[in-house]
């Protein structure tokens, strides 16, 4: 895959290995999976795909301290996620995760002092950290991608942010201008920010990926009105998560708008059964070359099973009638078929089925 003809960015969505999930399972008398299998069972299936990506990009759901008790244990937060470091870092490495997104409402469940050890981690284990820092300027700070397709320069920013709230701030989760936390989605900020980046270099090529938006519903009218915002504001492309399943993916003013690409490895008992929801997910390829000297840039969304209930927690490319499935859902969700039938395409290669979105900027 890797060519010095070509660029491969990959996004994975939300994702942590279970911990806390496991003490639920265990006062509900379920077996400890995490335990059984370890650590790096679950993202086996993806390794060949991943292996020679130019960067793999994952939403990173928890702490990764060693802090016994949460300062929110009591609160109305109930779901508090801290991850051990061995284990996390090797199965993040075994499938080639270069960079983490800490933009999210799981970071700061261990409080600020939680975040700090994550961040550390992340640094001493050579894995790079965006959406989250010691300061403002620091947790919205871009990772800057570069690479040369065969005669032309790729560069890109791409920005982790997470959708404000309330709680979340009565929690102290967000970053202040000297106060450490994550990266707030903030339109005006966004807005700066895409001037800013742009000024520097018309050329490069601006990427939100957003955590936003309530878990296991199709996209809502509030994500919709935001990404159309963000694209007005510059945005060149939006890949999102938090809903721990796929959303709607649509097209605005001809910017890709993926509102949600769901779980990578989330290794919770899941929702998909009990609500009577799909259970499937995306590994999102941005893939960029050269053709005819020009730089084109494709989205290619590869359908994987997350509910870990049917796959006895071995998430899995789909199979063909599966695949048949997710593209009865996208283009029945997608506000305009005719237009999906005519810019989406679909195949198969080596590693899976894929649905081809064209990238017209």
């Amino acid at each position: 895959m890797k060519s010095d003809k070509h660029a491969d960015i990959f996004f994975l969505g939300d994702t942590y290995f279970g911990e806390w999930h496991m003490q639920l399972r265990a006062k509900k008398g379920k077996h400890n999976v995490l335990e059984e299998k370890g650590y790096l069972h679950f993202g086996r299936q993806f390794e060949a795909m991943l292996c020679d990506a130019d960067e793999v990009i994952v939403n990173l759901e928890c702490a990764i301290t060693d802090i016994a008790h949460s300062p929110l244990e009591g609160s109305e937060k109930k779901h508090l996620y801290a991850a051990k470091e061995e284990g996390t870092i090797a199965a993040l490495k075994a499938v080639s995760v270069s960079t983490v997104m800490l933009a999210n409402n799981h970071t700061v469940d261990y409080g600020k002092a939680g975040l700090m050890d994550t961040m550390e981690t992340l640094h001493r284990a050579g894995i790079r950290y965006i959406g989250a820092g010691r300061n403002k300027k620091e947790a919205a700070k871009p990772l800057l991608f570069e690479k040369r397709c065969g005669n032309i320069d790729f560069k890109a920013a791409i920005v982790s942010a997470y959708n404000y709230g309330k709680l979340s701030d009565a929690y102290g989760f967000y970053a202040k201008e000297n106060i450490i936390g994550v990266n707030a989605l903030n339109l005006k900020q966004i807005t700066a920010q895409v001037e800013a980046v742009k000024a520097d270099d018309a050329q490069r090529y601006f990427i939100l990926s957003p955590h936003w938006g309530p878990n296991y519903v199709w996209r809502t009218f509030k994500q919709q009105r935001q990404g159309e915002e963000l694209i007005r504001a510059g945005v060149d492309l939006i890949v999102g998560h938090s809903a721990h399943m796929i959303q709607e993916v649509e097209y605005y003013r001809k910017r890709l708008i993926v509102y949600s690409i769901g779980n990578f490895l989330l290794n919770g008992d899941g929702e998909y059964q009990r609500r009577n929801l799909p259970p499937y997910s995306f590994i999102a390829r941005l893939h960029v070359y050269e053709e005819a000297g020009e730089l084109r840039k494709k989205m290619m969304l590869y359908p994987i099973v997350t509910g870990n209930l049917s796959t006895d927690f071995t998430p899995r490319f789909v199979e063909k009638r599966e695949f048949e499935h997710v593209k009865m859902i996208l283009r029945g969700h997608h506000f305009d078929m005719a237009l999906f039938d005519e810019y989406v395409t679909y195949d198969e290669d080596r590693f899976g089925y894929y649905f081809e979105y064209p990238l017209f900027n």
